[in-house]
């Protein structure tokens, strides 16, 4: 990322279905020069090390401390705060097969107005899936 200002991540898991399914390859840019709004979709490093992309939420407060909360679309609960020296880039496109679907895309930004204004489509999501 440094190089480049960007990176491409192959995505894994259903996390943030329907918008980014498992091998959807992730473009992320580097966060030097993007202010992390409520709804971005960030990639972080988690406590574990694993690599991580969910959709900004808030900052939460502790003894002077931000930590930034983090959820996937489909996830009912939370991820656990993280530091924003955690932080890597954020999510601009995603290409699914030959298309290529920006995150400034009529459909992309409704989706992400939906998902923050009806936090029980996660639920709902949660419930498509295990159907699956």
């Amino acid at each position: 990322m440094d190089k480049k200002g960007w990176m491409d991540v192959p995505a894994e898991g259903m996390s943030m279905y329907p918008l980014i399914k498992e091998g959807d390859v992730c473009r992320f840019i580097s966060l030097k020069e993007v202010t992390v709004r409520k709804g971005d979709i960030i990639l972080f490093q988690d406590s574990s090390g694993k690599l991580v992309a969910h959709r900004f939420l808030c900052i939460q407060f502790s003894e002077n401390v931000g930590m930034y909360l983090f959820k996937g679309d489909t996830n009912v609960g939370f991820d656990v705060p993280i530091s924003d020296e955690q932080m890597i880039g954020k999510l601009v496109k995603i290409r699914k097969g030959d298309v290529v679907l920006s995150l400034s895309h009529p459909i992309a930004k409704g989706w992400s107005k939906l998902i923050l204004l009806f936090p029980v489509l996660s639920s709902f999501l949660q419930l498509i899936l295990n159907k699956r």
